[in-house]
């Protein structure tokens, strides 16, 4: 399982790179951060309803297809264009799907974090990890009054300690490709 993780290792690095890039950003300016999401939310919902139902319709004659594809399409047109026109309150919702998405990623890196146990830099991963879950826990003590500004600030941290945790990880595996090799 390390070999293709060891073959990949230039990935975790360049990953890592764009996230401390993207959250220094976000980081910098976390209420745009904040109403950009919101808006990339609202966007992505109008779109996904608009070929949930084109697809609905190309599937029409298909039993048990159409109207449930329809009406899907329809509720997500509609949840987009709510998101859009109140987009403060699209920004609550969206500060909850965060917390939410945090919480899972958290229990995900701290999974990630002992499968790369013996690696000397693991712990960076499962720091990350359990910073992650905190992040969540630290929205919700603030919601409802933080949600304008902390989800982009909040996001930006946590794009911050990714990225570092997946240089790390990548500068690593590289040392530890250099040792196989004998460089």
């Amino acid at each position: 399982m390390l070999d293709s993780i060891m073959e990949n290792r230039w990935y975790f690095i360049i990953e890592g790179m764009l996230l401390v890039l993207l959250g220094a950003l976000a980081i910098a300016l976390p209420q745009l951060t904040t109403v950009g999401l919101g808006l990339f939310a609202g966007i992505f919902l109008l779109l996904a309803g608009c070929v949930m139902a084109f697809r609905a319709f190309k599937l029409k004659n298909e039993k048990g297809v159409f109207w449930p594809s329809v009406m899907a399409g329809i509720l997500s047109i509609i949840a987009g264009a709510i998101m859009l026109r109140f987009l403060e309150q699209g920004i609550y919702i969206l500060t909850l799907l965060l917390t939410i998405y945090l919480s899972f990623e958290g229990v995900s890196k701290i999974f990630l974090a002992y499968t790369l146990k013996p690696l000397k830099s693991w712990g960076y991963v499962l720091l990350s990890g359990i910073m992650t879950i905190l992040l969540a826990a630290v929205i919700i003590s603030g919601m409802p009054g933080i949600a304008e500004w902390t989800i982009g600030l909040l996001f930006g941290v946590h794009l911050l300690v990714s990225g570092f945790s997946m240089i790390s990880i990548g500068i690593e595996l590289e040392k530890t490709m250099h040792k196989k090799m004998g460089i």
